[in-house]
C-alpha cells in the first residue's frame, strides 16, 4: 500500500511535562515502518511538582484590553483548595477568591481603587499534599 492509503496517525512522543510532541502516521499502525511526521505540537502544562508557582507584580485596569487584570491561570489543576486577600496599604481587605484561576479588576465594592501597591496573601493546597503560602506585593497603575 502507497503513502496514500496511510490510515493510522500514532502519537509519536508523550511527556509528562512541557514538551514536543510528533504525531506520525504509518500504513500497518507500527511505528516502525514507513512512518511519516504529519504534525507536531508544543505541549505545555504546569509542573505540579514543585509547590511553587510566579504571581505578576503589576497591573494596568484601565480597560485598554492590555494587562487589565490580576491573575494566575493555569495551576488550577495542580490545587486542591486556594485562597487569596488582597488588602490595601491601610491593612483593609479589598479582595478575596477561593478560586485558583481567580482575576481581580482592581476593583473593591464595585469602585475603581486608585494607583497604589497593594498587599496579596495566597494559601494554596496543592494535589500532591505540599501547602504554599506566599505573600507579595501587587501594584495596580492606571
Amino acid at each position: 500500500m502507497g503513502k496514500s492509503g496511510l490510515k493510522h496517525i500514532l502519537p509519536a512522543a508523550f511527556f509528562l511535562l512541557s514538551g514536543t510532541c510528533c504525531f506520525a502516521q504509518s500504513e500497518d499502525g507500527r511505528s516502525d515502518k514507513d512512518i511519516t511526521i504529519i504534525q507536531t505540537a508544543t505541549v505545555v502544562l504546569p509542573d505540579c511538582r514543585f509547590g511553587d508557582f510566579s504571581m505578576p507584580n503589576a497591573f494596568t485596569p484601565n480597560n485598554d484590553g492590555y494587562n487589565d487584570l490580576f491573575c494566575v491561570r493555569g495551576w488550577e489543576t495542580c490545587i486542591s483548595q486556594f485562597e487569596v486577600s488582597i488588602f490595601s496599604r491601610a491593612g483593609e481587605q479589598v479582595y478575596e477568591s477561593r478560586n485558583p484561576s481567580f482575576c481581580w479588576d482592581g476593583k473593591y465594592k464595585g469602585d475603581l481603587l486608585d494607583t497604589d501597591v497593594y498587599v496579596y496573601a495566597v494559601k494554596a493546597t496543592f494535589t500532591n499534599g505540599l501547602i504554599l503560602s506566599k505573600t507579595g506585593n501587587i501594584t495596580l497603575m492606571r
